[in-house]
């Protein structure tokens, strides 16, 4: 494949076949974005369609096919060793303390401005 490429956005299906997005740049604007299966052994990228309905030239940069692999909780916890507790863990956020202190310095502020004002 001999192209110019502004920027791709890549990703495996649950098949574990990679897809990728590519977009061309200058010279090649007029060319829509295509969408390539690429070939783990040799790198190699097969365009199989272009991304049609893309209006004035608006390029494709990125893509998701499939969910990542344990969201579904299957799988063991690596932490604890518990059967179904996947590898996805949740992030957790701020706490009531937090968010408590955070509004009430809004708060404050907010009310000197009107004082000022």
């Amino acid at each position: 494949m001999n192209l110019t490429l502004s920027s791709s956005g890549a990703d495996f299906d649950a098949s574990g076949t990679l897809w990728a997005t590519l977009d061309s740049q200058p010279p090649d604007v007029d060319v829509p974005s295509r969408l390539a299966r690429i070939d783990l052994e040799t790198g190699q990228a097969q365009v199989v369609a272009s991304i049609s309905g893309i209006t004035h030239n608006v390029s494709v940069r990125g893509m998701a096919i499939a969910p990542p692999a344990n969201c579904g909780g299957s799988g063991n916890d690596p932490g604890t060793g518990v059967p179904g507790g996947g590898l996805v863990h949740p992030v957790p956020g701020p706490g009531t303390p937090m968010l408590v202190l955070v509004g009430l310095l809004a708060a404050g502020f907010g009310g000197r401005h009107l004082l000022r004002g």
